[in-house]
């Protein structure tokens, strides 16, 4: 989340080569990472979050580099970078934001003003704006503009296809500023994560709030006693404990020191191997249980930070450490359904990626509907996860080869880290230790996993 100590940049976002134009006025913090502003840019020019993007800044290009599917070089990533630290504070500068390689939608971000910081208001705003937003997936500027055109003409030889694909209500003329910042308004509730915007808008939040608050109430001693032994929710409030009593600086990639990386494993309930099999320690992220808890605590709005910036608790942080064990879990375990990325391995990083929440969430609606708290055949259970969320294997040679590999997938994405919440128990078959499409494998939810994931599942049905 932003500062309020920022400068802000009031900033003209123009979306090339369409006539007449579409253009937006907007005024964001200056420490909004460059991953921030992209959320910001979605919202604003009514884009869908459906396609890779790029930042292009004096010579550099910012963007995600864990999803390079275009194969540039020199990536660097853009939740490292804040838009005051790469934009010069100069009146007239320009930079460049690319959306969706394929139909390749250029945008032009021009510095107007360089605006002091408002304490009293440090939201992105619009101002002033042109034109409803271009459609996704219509071909890009010429594209788009060819399909008004035939919609427009009866007599267009594309007319009937034209109206089919738009529709007959859609106005290009129209742009409703209001409801772009009410949307900007949640974006920065949530703390910037789109995904968690589009569920607030799917979800009822004082419905959500009262299942949330009536689950802790009424969970039985049983399960609260296993919240209260849960090492992942103990290792969570060991590390923000630790960022809360020490002074830690991100390293140039934002990760943790390894100073502090030592000192919070040694604190975990189960530390894992340091320096482990020859292999020196080199930076947090040789540490699958340290990445994964603290990838959680950021996604979960816990503590803020980044590249060369302290590590520490936001107001939610602390206020997390308060919540009884139970609130912790549940907190805990809806951040990783819907808001933090599901995998750090880039061989799966496609599924992820290409897997919207509200897909992740019918995902954990069938697991929850499967939570008999008997041993099940875990293959044909990965088949259904895969068939949900609409996976395929890139360049997959065969049928089989595809379903094994989205069998790999939905262990690593899914059922890996509903292990780490003591959600399921999984079980390989003898003598196949690593081969977790063997039929014989099997798994079957806890009842804490069945308890949390019958939250999941009402609110589901309550969106």
């Amino acid at each position: 989340m932003a500062t309020k100590d920022s400068v802000r940049y009031q900033l003209k976002v123009i979306l090339t080569f369409v006539k007449p134009s579409i253009w937006r006025r907007i005024v964001v913090p200056g420490n909004l990472t460059l991953w921030q502003l992209h959320t910001v840019l979605q919202v604003i020019m009514e884009w869908e979050e459906s396609h890779l993007h790029l930042f292009e800044i004096q010579d550099a290009r910012y963007g995600d580099p864990s999803n390079n599917e275009m194969g540039l070089n020199n990536i660097k990533d853009e939740h490292l970078f804040t838009l005051e630290r790469v934009i010069p504070r100069q009146v007239g500068y320009r930079f460049s934001y690319t959306y969706d390689f394929g139909d390749s939608w250029e945008h032009v971000l021009l510095v107007e003003k360089i605006l002091p910081p408002d304490k009293a208001d440090n939201l992105p705003v619009c101002l002033k704006g042109s034109r409803a937003g271009a459609l996704e997936d219509s071909g890009g500027p010429v594209g788009y503009m060819q399909l008004l055109a035939a919609r427009h003409d009866p007599e267009h030889p594309d007319h009937l296809d034209a109206v089919e694909w738009i529709g007959e209500t859609f106005d290009p003329e129209f742009l409703d500023i209001d409801e772009i910042n009410q949307r900007l308004k949640l974006l920065a509730e949530h703390d910037y994560q789109l995904e968690e915007l589009i569920d607030s808008e799917d979800i009822d939040e004082s419905e959500a709030a009262f299942i949330f608050g009536d689950w802790v109430q009424n969970l039985t001693d049983e399960l609260k006693q296993a919240c209260q032994n849960l090492a992942l929710r103990r290792d969570m409030t060991h590390l923000l404990t630790y960022l809360r009593d020490h002074r830690v600086k991100g390293t140039a990639t934002g990760n943790l020191p390894l100073k502090a990386v030592r000192e919070i494993v040694a604190g975990m309930v189960e530390p894992p191997e340091l320096d482990d099999h020859g292999h020196k320690l080199r930076s947090e992220e040789d540490i699958d249980e340290l990445i994964f808890l603290h990838t959680l605590a950021f996604a979960s709005g816990l503590v803020t930070g980044g590249a060369q910036q302290r590590w520490e608790l936001s107001e939610d942080g602390s206020l997390f450490l308060e919540f009884p064990p139970a609130a912790q879990v549940l907190q805990l375990f809806l951040s990783w359904s819907v808001r933090m990325r599901w995998t750090f391995n880039p061989l799966f990083s496609v599924l992820d990626e290409n897997t919207t929440p509200m897909a992740r969430l019918e995902m954990i609606r069938q697991l929850a509907d499967q939570s008999s708290g008997e041993w099940l055949p875990f293959r044909p259970m990965a088949h259904r996860i895969g068939a949900t969320a609409g996976w395929q294997w890139p360049d997959a040679h065969s049928p089989e080869h595809n379903q094994i590999m989205l069998t790999f997938g939905a262990y690593a994405l899914v059922i890996d880290p509903m292990i780490r919440f003591e959600a399921v128990e999984f079980r390989q078959a003898e003598g196949k230790e690593h081969s977790y499409e063997h039929e014989n494998s099997e798994i079957r939810f806890t009842p804490l996993g069945k308890s949390l994931l019958s939250v999941v599942k009402a609110l589901v049905q309550q969106g």
